[in-house]
């Protein structure tokens, strides 16, 4: 009996130093884009993980340091030169903390009235805006 067809699977390398976040794109990227994901913390692993594996895209979170991405982009120009590899700069939204309602806490006045620190925004990713930017640069 015949085996159907079977489309080879999208790999992509995400570059990402923290860990919650390269979790959230991992699982996302392996849902909604059915990509083979490898995660690297920062530009030296990647540069590890791009001696052995040649990526379809390379995802670079903007958070990391500008000499990262010069870093990368040094050795993909090296290892392919014909630029077959596309490197895309992702930067991460932000989302407010909520209440047990859902709704976004403020806490200006009372924060500094009692001198206390507003809490640090969440960092993510939005599924649908980072799956739009994959499928552009892919088509390019």
């Amino acid at each position: 009996m015949p085996t159907p067809m079977t489309t080879p699977k999208l790999r992509i390398l995400v570059i990402e130093p923290e860990t919650s976040c390269a979790e959230q794109l991992r699982t996302m990227l392996a849902d909604r884009v059915f990509a083979e994901v490898l995660v690297a913390p920062n530009a030296d692993d990647a540069c590890d993980v791009l001696r052995t594996e040649t990526p379809d895209l390379v995802l670079l979170s903007a958070v990391c340091p500008p000499r990262a991405e010069e870093q990368v982009v040094s050795l993909l120009k090296w290892l392919d030169p014909y630029d077959r590899v596309p490197v895309l700069t992702i930067p991460p939204a932000t989302r407010g903390f909520h209440d047990e309602d859902g709704d976004e806490t403020h806490r200006g006045l009372f924060a500094r009235l009692t001198r206390k620190r507003p809490a640090p925004r969440a960092f993510y990713y939005d599924p649908g805006m980072l799956v739009a930017r994959i499928g552009d640069t892919l088509r390019e």
